[in-house]
Protein backbone atom coordinates (compact mmCIF):
# COMPACT_ATOMS: atom_id res chain seq x y z
CA UNK A 1 0.00 0.00 0.00
CA UNK A 2 1.56 3.43 -1.06
CA UNK A 3 2.27 5.44 2.29
CA UNK A 4 0.73 8.59 3.37
CA UNK A 5 2.22 11.99 2.11
CA UNK A 6 -0.86 14.25 3.79
CA UNK A 7 -4.07 13.69 5.42
CA UNK A 8 -6.17 17.33 4.85
CA UNK A 9 -9.19 18.11 5.81
CA UNK A 10 -10.35 14.46 5.58
CA UNK A 11 -8.63 14.38 2.31
CA UNK A 12 -5.80 11.67 2.04
CA UNK A 13 -3.11 12.18 -0.66
CA UNK A 14 -0.54 9.37 -1.09
CA UNK A 15 3.76 9.75 -2.04
CA UNK A 16 2.51 7.83 -5.24
CA UNK A 17 -0.03 10.70 -5.39
CA UNK A 18 2.83 13.49 -4.82
CA UNK A 19 5.07 12.39 -7.06
CA UNK A 20 2.84 12.31 -10.30
CA UNK A 21 1.89 15.88 -9.37
CA UNK A 22 5.37 17.30 -8.52
CA UNK A 23 6.18 15.31 -12.69
CA UNK A 24 3.36 17.52 -14.12
CA UNK A 25 3.41 20.90 -12.36
CA UNK A 26 2.25 23.43 -14.94
CA UNK A 27 3.86 22.15 -17.74
CA UNK A 28 7.36 22.76 -16.97
CA UNK A 29 6.69 26.20 -15.47
CA UNK A 30 7.04 27.61 -12.02
CA UNK A 31 5.73 30.46 -10.32
CA UNK A 32 7.54 32.95 -9.01
CA UNK A 33 5.13 33.75 -6.55
CA UNK A 34 3.11 31.05 -4.72
CA UNK A 35 0.33 31.17 -2.78
CA UNK A 36 -3.28 29.13 -2.47
CA UNK A 37 -5.76 27.75 -0.46
CA UNK A 38 -4.80 24.21 -0.48
CA UNK A 39 -1.97 23.11 1.87
CA UNK A 40 -1.47 20.33 -0.10
CA UNK A 41 -0.38 22.73 -3.55
CA UNK A 42 1.57 24.96 -1.41
CA UNK A 43 3.31 21.63 -0.50
CA UNK A 44 4.03 19.87 -3.37
CA UNK A 45 5.68 23.80 -5.10
CA UNK A 46 7.83 24.02 -2.43
CA UNK A 47 9.11 20.41 -2.67
CA UNK A 48 9.05 21.21 -6.54
CA UNK A 49 11.02 24.17 -5.82
CA UNK A 50 13.63 22.30 -3.42
CA UNK A 51 14.00 19.31 -5.97
CA UNK A 52 14.57 21.49 -9.27
CA UNK A 53 16.95 24.33 -7.20
CA UNK A 54 15.05 27.58 -8.20
CA UNK A 55 13.77 30.07 -5.72
CA UNK A 56 10.05 31.30 -5.03
CA UNK A 57 8.44 33.43 -3.21
CA UNK A 58 5.81 32.09 -0.44
CA UNK A 59 2.57 34.06 0.42
CA UNK A 60 -0.46 33.72 2.71
CA UNK A 61 -3.42 32.90 0.58
CA UNK A 62 -5.58 35.66 2.13
CA UNK A 63 -3.33 38.71 1.39
CA UNK A 64 -5.18 41.98 0.28
CA UNK A 65 -3.94 43.65 -2.97
CA UNK A 66 -3.23 46.47 -0.29
CA UNK A 67 -1.44 44.29 2.16
CA UNK A 68 0.58 42.52 -1.05
CA UNK A 69 1.21 46.52 -1.90
CA UNK A 70 3.01 47.19 1.65
CA UNK A 71 5.08 44.04 1.07
CA UNK A 72 6.27 45.72 -2.39
CA UNK A 73 4.61 42.81 -4.12
CA UNK A 74 2.93 43.98 -7.62
CA UNK A 75 -0.06 41.71 -7.71
CA UNK A 76 -0.07 41.45 -10.85
CA UNK A 77 3.09 39.52 -10.75
CA UNK A 78 0.93 36.56 -8.48
CA UNK A 79 0.39 34.79 -11.93
CA UNK A 80 4.31 35.21 -13.63
CA UNK A 81 5.43 31.73 -14.43
CA UNK A 82 8.97 31.04 -15.62
CA UNK A 83 9.98 28.05 -17.87
CA UNK A 84 12.13 25.28 -15.50
CA UNK A 85 15.67 24.74 -16.71
CA UNK A 86 16.88 20.99 -16.94
CA UNK A 87 13.58 19.59 -15.94
CA UNK A 88 13.38 16.11 -15.42
CA UNK A 89 10.65 13.38 -13.93
CA UNK A 90 11.12 12.04 -10.65
CA UNK A 91 10.45 8.51 -10.25
CA UNK A 92 10.01 7.84 -6.44
CA UNK A 93 10.35 9.86 -3.55
CA UNK A 94 13.84 8.27 -3.13
CA UNK A 95 14.62 9.86 -5.88
CA UNK A 96 13.36 13.16 -4.78
CA UNK A 97 14.94 13.79 -1.81
CA UNK A 98 18.22 12.73 -3.40
CA UNK A 99 17.68 16.03 -5.37
CA UNK A 100 16.52 18.24 -2.66
CA UNK A 101 20.27 17.20 -0.91
CA UNK A 102 22.10 18.04 -3.75
CA UNK A 103 20.23 21.19 -4.32
CA UNK A 104 21.24 23.13 -1.12
CA UNK A 105 22.03 25.99 -3.46
CA UNK A 106 18.13 26.87 -4.08
CA UNK A 107 15.92 29.61 -2.14
CA UNK A 108 12.85 29.98 -0.64
CA UNK A 109 11.60 33.45 0.70
CA UNK A 110 9.07 34.45 3.30
CA UNK A 111 7.88 37.29 5.02
CA UNK A 112 7.43 38.09 8.57
CA UNK A 113 4.34 39.19 10.06
CA UNK A 114 5.22 42.88 10.24
CA UNK A 115 3.57 43.38 13.37
CA UNK A 116 5.77 46.20 13.96
CA UNK A 117 5.86 47.74 10.42
CA UNK A 118 6.33 46.69 6.89
CA UNK A 119 6.99 42.76 7.00
CA UNK A 120 10.36 41.61 6.21
CA UNK A 121 11.62 39.88 3.35
CA UNK A 122 13.48 37.03 4.30
CA UNK A 123 15.38 34.76 1.70
CA UNK A 124 16.80 31.34 2.85
CA UNK A 125 18.84 28.81 1.00
CA UNK A 126 17.63 25.28 1.37
CA UNK A 127 20.94 24.06 2.47
CA UNK A 128 20.33 26.68 5.82
CA UNK A 129 16.96 25.03 6.35
CA UNK A 130 18.27 21.51 6.44
CA UNK A 131 20.75 22.15 8.75
CA UNK A 132 18.43 21.10 11.90
CA UNK A 133 16.60 18.64 10.16
CA UNK A 134 17.30 14.78 11.54
CA UNK A 135 17.37 12.15 8.56
CA UNK A 136 17.81 8.08 9.94
CA UNK A 137 16.45 4.99 10.06
CA UNK A 138 15.48 6.48 13.60
CA UNK A 139 12.63 8.78 12.31
CA UNK A 140 11.30 6.97 9.28
CA UNK A 141 7.80 6.15 11.25
CA UNK A 142 7.33 9.08 12.96
CA UNK A 143 4.08 10.41 12.27
CA UNK A 144 3.55 14.33 12.47
CA UNK A 145 0.61 16.45 13.03
CA UNK A 146 0.87 19.52 10.63
CA UNK A 147 0.53 22.28 13.68
CA UNK A 148 1.47 25.54 11.49
CA UNK A 149 0.78 27.75 8.81
CA UNK A 150 2.55 25.89 6.03
CA UNK A 151 3.91 29.39 4.71
CA UNK A 152 5.39 30.40 7.48
CA UNK A 153 9.12 29.59 8.77
CA UNK A 154 7.81 26.43 11.39
CA UNK A 155 5.83 24.71 8.93
CA UNK A 156 8.00 24.54 6.22
CA UNK A 157 10.64 22.92 9.11
CA UNK A 158 8.57 20.81 9.94
CA UNK A 159 7.43 19.64 6.29
CA UNK A 160 11.47 19.21 5.59
CA UNK A 161 11.68 17.22 8.84
CA UNK A 162 8.81 14.69 7.39
CA UNK A 163 9.45 14.69 3.76
CA UNK A 164 13.22 13.51 4.50
CA UNK A 165 12.11 10.84 6.31
CA UNK A 166 9.23 9.94 3.99
CA UNK A 167 7.08 10.49 6.99
CA UNK A 168 3.04 10.79 6.85
CA UNK A 169 1.39 14.74 7.95
CA UNK A 170 -1.69 15.12 9.22
CA UNK A 171 -2.66 18.74 8.89
CA UNK A 172 -5.03 20.17 11.97
CA UNK A 173 -3.76 24.30 11.93
CA UNK A 174 -6.94 25.44 11.05
CA UNK A 175 -9.29 23.89 13.51
CA UNK A 176 -7.19 22.72 16.00
CA UNK A 177 -9.93 21.88 18.84
CA UNK A 178 -11.75 19.94 16.25
CA UNK A 179 -9.03 18.06 14.76
CA UNK A 180 -6.33 16.73 16.71
CA UNK A 181 -8.41 14.37 18.43
CA UNK A 182 -9.38 12.72 15.66
CA UNK A 183 -5.72 12.79 14.48
CA UNK A 184 -4.16 11.34 17.03
CA UNK A 185 -6.67 8.52 17.17
CA UNK A 186 -6.74 7.87 13.41
CA UNK A 187 -3.47 8.15 12.73
CA UNK A 188 -1.83 7.28 16.04
CA UNK A 189 0.46 10.44 16.24
CA UNK A 190 3.91 10.22 16.94
CA UNK A 191 5.38 14.08 16.78
CA UNK A 192 3.26 17.41 17.56
CA UNK A 193 4.99 20.66 17.38
CA UNK A 194 2.94 23.87 17.73
CA UNK A 195 2.67 27.09 19.25
CA UNK A 196 1.64 27.53 23.15
CA UNK A 197 -1.95 28.82 21.88
CA UNK A 198 -2.70 26.12 19.63
CA UNK A 199 -2.05 23.36 22.66
CA UNK A 200 -4.44 25.77 24.77
CA UNK A 201 -7.05 25.41 22.03
CA UNK A 202 -6.47 21.93 21.00
CA UNK A 203 -6.15 20.01 24.62
CA UNK A 204 -9.72 21.25 25.51
CA UNK A 205 -11.23 18.73 23.23
CA UNK A 206 -8.88 15.82 24.26
CA UNK A 207 -9.83 13.14 26.95
CA UNK A 208 -7.60 10.43 28.46
CA UNK A 209 -3.56 10.21 27.41
CA UNK A 210 -2.53 9.02 24.28
CA UNK A 211 1.08 6.83 24.77
CA UNK A 212 1.73 6.77 21.23
CA UNK A 213 2.92 10.76 20.88
CA UNK A 214 6.38 10.80 21.48
CA UNK A 215 7.68 13.85 20.89
CA UNK A 216 5.60 17.19 21.81
CA UNK A 217 7.37 20.19 21.08
CA UNK A 218 6.25 24.01 21.62
CA UNK A 219 7.63 27.29 19.42
CA UNK A 220 6.92 30.88 18.35
CA UNK A 221 5.88 32.10 21.64
CA UNK A 222 6.80 32.01 25.51
CA UNK A 223 7.00 28.59 27.01
CA UNK A 224 4.05 27.87 29.79
CA UNK A 225 4.86 25.67 32.86
CA UNK A 226 1.61 24.94 33.33
CA UNK A 227 0.87 23.97 29.96
CA UNK A 228 3.72 21.70 30.41
CA UNK A 229 2.24 19.88 33.41
CA UNK A 230 -1.79 19.19 31.34
CA UNK A 231 0.62 17.75 28.01
CA UNK A 232 2.37 15.81 30.37
CA UNK A 233 -0.40 14.35 31.48
CA UNK A 234 -2.42 13.89 28.01
CA UNK A 235 1.02 12.47 26.64
CA UNK A 236 2.58 10.66 29.07
CA UNK A 237 5.55 8.61 26.99
CA UNK A 238 6.21 12.50 25.24
CA UNK A 239 9.57 14.14 25.19
CA UNK A 240 8.81 17.73 25.65
CA UNK A 241 10.89 20.29 23.36
CA UNK A 242 11.27 24.33 23.82
CA UNK A 243 12.65 25.75 19.98
CA UNK A 244 13.58 29.22 19.83
CA UNK A 245 12.91 30.04 16.04
CA UNK A 246 12.35 32.84 14.07
CA UNK A 247 11.27 33.54 10.28
CA UNK A 248 14.61 35.42 10.08
CA UNK A 249 16.55 32.78 11.61
CA UNK A 250 15.21 29.73 11.36
CA UNK A 251 15.28 27.14 14.17
CA UNK A 252 18.08 28.21 16.47
CA UNK A 253 18.24 26.65 19.98
CA UNK A 254 16.41 23.60 21.48
CA UNK A 255 15.29 23.42 25.24
CA UNK A 256 13.91 21.42 27.90
CA UNK A 257 11.76 23.55 30.03
CA UNK A 258 11.82 27.71 29.39
CA UNK A 259 15.59 27.59 29.52
CA UNK A 260 17.41 27.39 26.76
CA UNK A 261 21.35 26.75 26.62
CA UNK A 262 23.66 28.49 24.21
CA UNK A 263 26.16 25.52 22.91
CA UNK A 264 29.61 26.23 22.27
CA UNK A 265 29.51 25.89 18.80
CA UNK A 266 27.01 29.38 18.37
CA UNK A 267 28.26 31.55 21.48
CA UNK A 268 30.40 32.75 18.96
CA UNK A 269 27.27 33.95 16.74
CA UNK A 270 24.95 35.14 19.17
CA UNK A 271 25.14 37.44 22.51
CA UNK A 272 23.09 39.41 24.73
CA UNK A 273 22.67 43.13 25.18
CA UNK A 274 23.17 45.20 28.39
CA UNK A 275 19.95 45.18 27.95
CA UNK A 276 18.86 42.03 27.64
CA UNK A 277 18.32 41.96 24.08
CA UNK A 278 18.76 38.88 21.89
CA UNK A 279 21.79 39.59 18.94
CA UNK A 280 22.11 36.99 16.73
CA UNK A 281 25.34 37.06 14.00
CA UNK A 282 24.53 38.32 10.58
CA UNK A 283 25.78 34.58 8.90
CA UNK A 284 23.66 33.01 10.88
CA UNK A 285 20.80 34.74 9.37
CA UNK A 286 18.89 34.63 6.24
CA UNK A 287 19.00 37.21 3.40
CA UNK A 288 17.03 40.25 4.67
CA UNK A 289 15.80 42.04 1.47
CA UNK A 290 13.80 44.51 2.16
CA UNK A 291 15.57 46.60 5.29
CA UNK A 292 18.03 49.40 5.62
CA UNK A 293 21.74 48.56 4.96
CA UNK A 294 23.36 46.56 8.08
CA UNK A 295 26.85 46.41 6.69
CA UNK A 296 27.78 49.13 9.63
CA UNK A 297 26.84 46.37 12.26
CA UNK A 298 27.73 42.47 12.30
CA UNK A 299 24.66 41.95 14.58
CA UNK A 300 20.88 41.76 14.32
CA UNK A 301 18.69 42.73 17.03
CA UNK A 302 16.21 40.27 17.64
CA UNK A 303 13.86 42.01 19.94
CA UNK A 304 13.47 39.01 22.11
CA UNK A 305 14.33 39.97 25.74
CA UNK A 306 15.93 37.36 27.93
CA UNK A 307 16.87 36.20 30.97
CA UNK A 308 20.18 35.03 31.59
CA UNK A 309 20.79 32.08 33.87
CA UNK A 310 24.12 30.21 34.84
CA UNK A 311 25.93 28.16 32.50
CA UNK A 312 25.16 30.35 29.73
CA UNK A 313 21.58 29.90 30.13
CA UNK A 314 18.93 32.01 29.13
CA UNK A 315 15.30 32.14 29.13
CA UNK A 316 12.37 34.09 27.02
CA UNK A 317 11.20 36.81 29.14
CA UNK A 318 9.26 39.31 26.56
CA UNK A 319 9.22 41.14 22.87
CA UNK A 320 10.15 44.87 23.04
CA UNK A 321 7.26 45.78 20.86
CA UNK A 322 4.86 44.52 23.23
CA UNK A 323 5.41 45.72 26.20
CA UNK A 324 2.64 48.35 27.57
CA UNK A 325 3.40 51.62 29.00
CA UNK A 326 0.77 52.02 31.86
CA UNK A 327 2.13 55.23 33.43
CA UNK A 328 5.94 55.24 32.72
CA UNK A 329 5.90 51.48 33.80
CA UNK A 330 6.16 48.86 31.04
CA UNK A 331 4.00 46.24 31.58
CA UNK A 332 5.12 42.88 29.92
CA UNK A 333 1.73 40.72 28.81
CA UNK A 334 3.34 37.16 28.79
CA UNK A 335 4.12 37.66 32.45
CA UNK A 336 0.26 39.20 33.17
CA UNK A 337 -0.83 36.53 31.07
CA UNK A 338 1.59 33.35 32.72
CA UNK A 339 -0.19 34.90 36.03
CA UNK A 340 -4.10 34.76 34.97
CA UNK A 341 -3.69 31.06 33.42
CA UNK A 342 -3.04 29.69 37.02
CA UNK A 343 -6.91 30.94 38.03
CA UNK A 344 -9.48 28.00 38.10
CA UNK A 345 -11.64 27.95 35.22
CA UNK A 346 -9.59 30.21 32.62
CA UNK A 347 -8.51 28.39 29.74
CA UNK A 348 -6.26 31.46 27.47
CA UNK A 349 -6.22 34.42 27.97
CA UNK A 350 -4.54 37.68 25.66
CA UNK A 351 -3.72 40.55 27.59
CA UNK A 352 -3.13 44.16 25.91
CA UNK A 353 -2.92 47.89 26.55
CA UNK A 354 -6.11 50.56 25.96
CA UNK A 355 -5.41 54.16 25.42
CA UNK A 356 -6.09 55.91 28.86
CA UNK A 357 -5.93 59.97 28.91
CA UNK A 358 -4.60 59.58 32.97
CA UNK A 359 -2.10 56.83 32.72
CA UNK A 360 -1.41 56.08 28.60
CA UNK A 361 -2.52 52.72 28.89
CA UNK A 362 -4.34 50.70 30.75
CA UNK A 363 -4.03 46.92 31.09
CA UNK A 364 -7.36 45.08 29.29
CA UNK A 365 -7.43 40.92 29.32
CA UNK A 366 -9.69 38.80 26.72
CA UNK A 367 -10.40 35.26 28.42
CA UNK A 368 -11.34 32.20 27.02
CA UNK A 369 -13.10 30.29 30.09
CA UNK A 370 -14.11 27.04 31.24
CA UNK A 371 -18.16 26.13 29.98
CA UNK A 372 -20.69 27.04 32.04
CA UNK A 373 -18.72 29.50 34.67
CA UNK A 374 -20.38 32.46 36.10
CA UNK A 375 -18.81 35.41 34.24
CA UNK A 376 -19.55 37.46 37.11
CA UNK A 377 -17.84 35.31 39.65
CA UNK A 378 -15.20 34.35 37.70
CA UNK A 379 -14.07 37.98 37.05
CA UNK A 380 -14.03 38.72 40.69
CA UNK A 381 -11.93 35.78 41.15
CA UNK A 382 -9.45 36.89 38.22
CA UNK A 383 -9.25 40.29 39.78
CA UNK A 384 -8.41 39.29 43.11
CA UNK A 385 -5.78 36.67 42.10
CA UNK A 386 -4.16 38.97 39.98
CA UNK A 387 -4.01 42.08 43.01
CA UNK A 388 -2.60 39.23 45.36
CA UNK A 389 0.49 38.52 42.45
CA UNK A 390 0.52 41.26 40.89
CA UNK A 391 2.30 45.26 41.28
CA UNK A 392 -1.22 47.14 41.30
CA UNK A 393 -0.46 48.36 37.54
CA UNK A 394 -0.46 45.11 36.41
CA UNK A 395 -3.78 44.70 37.49
CA UNK A 396 -6.09 44.72 34.65
CA UNK A 397 -9.07 47.12 34.63
CA UNK A 398 -11.44 45.51 32.10
CA UNK A 399 -12.04 41.67 31.90
CA UNK A 400 -13.71 40.73 28.24
CA UNK A 401 -14.88 36.73 27.89
CA UNK A 402 -14.51 35.85 24.38
CA UNK A 403 -15.36 32.55 22.67
CA UNK A 404 -11.90 32.47 20.90
CA UNK A 405 -8.62 34.77 20.90
CA UNK A 406 -7.84 36.17 17.63
CA UNK A 407 -4.40 34.67 16.01
CA UNK A 408 -1.78 35.82 13.69
CA UNK A 409 -1.70 34.01 10.35
CA UNK A 410 1.26 32.28 12.00
CA UNK A 411 -1.04 30.91 14.52
CA UNK A 412 0.50 32.83 17.32
CA UNK A 413 -1.80 35.29 19.96
CA UNK A 414 -2.46 38.62 19.09
CA UNK A 415 -2.79 41.33 21.00
CA UNK A 416 -3.45 44.08 19.03
CA UNK A 417 -7.52 43.86 18.91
Amino acid sequence: MDKLFLSENGREYSYGELISDLNRIEDGKYFVYYNDHSVYSILIHMIHCFIHGYSVEILDSDLSETELQHMGIDPALLWKRVELRNRRKIRNINEGIESIIANGNSHITLYTSGTTGRPKKVRHSLSALLRNVRISDKHSNDIWVFAYNPTHIAGILVLLQAVMNQNSIVYTFGEPHKQLEYALKRYEITHISASPTYYRNAITSLNGSYPHVVSTAFGGEKYDKQLEQLLKGIFPNARILNIYASTETGSLFTGSGEWFELNPSMRSLVKISAKGEVLIHYSILGTLENVPDTTQSEWYATGDIVDLGADNKFRFVSRISGLINVGGYKANPEEIEGVLLNVPGVIDVAVKGQASSVTGNIIVADVMKKPGLDEVVLRRCIKEYAKEQLQHWKVPLIIHFVEQLPHSRSGKKRRDS
